[in-house]
């Protein structure tokens, strides 16, 4: 493991959304998807045992998608919020989930 994966298994999941935050400041829907990442960072599974996003599974995250879409508003826009802040966070390097591994645990595909 190196010294950056190291790093972000001790980044706190709330330092990481703060620095998401503080990078799409300029953003005019920036208020909405604050709202919506952190209704899905409180809700289960991720508030039960993800102290830093290095720690998420797939598992998880179909959790969360269970969870916002039975619980959430407007789970379709909290997901893309979700989906854009773990694909901000990864190439910050506070997880290492593949981007494909996100989307297909975010946005199943339909069956028939």
């Amino acid at each position: 493991m190196d010294d950056r994966s190291r790093a972000a298994w001790g980044t706190p999941v709330e330092e990481t959304l703060a620095r998401y935050l503080e990078a799409i400041a300029g953003r005019e829907d920036r208020d909405a998807i604050e709202a919506h990442l952190r209704a899905a960072l409180r809700a289960e599974p991720i508030a039960r045992g993800c102290p830093s996003l290095a720690m998420l599974t797939a598992l998880d995250l179909l959790g969360l998608r269970a969870h916002l879409q039975m619980h959430g508003a407007d789970a379709e826009a909290a997901l893309a919020a979700v989906e854009e802040f773990l694909t901000w966070a990864r190439a910050a390097g506070a997880h290492s989930l593949p981007a494909a591994l996100v989307t297909v645990s975010l946005y199943p595909p339909e069956r028939d």
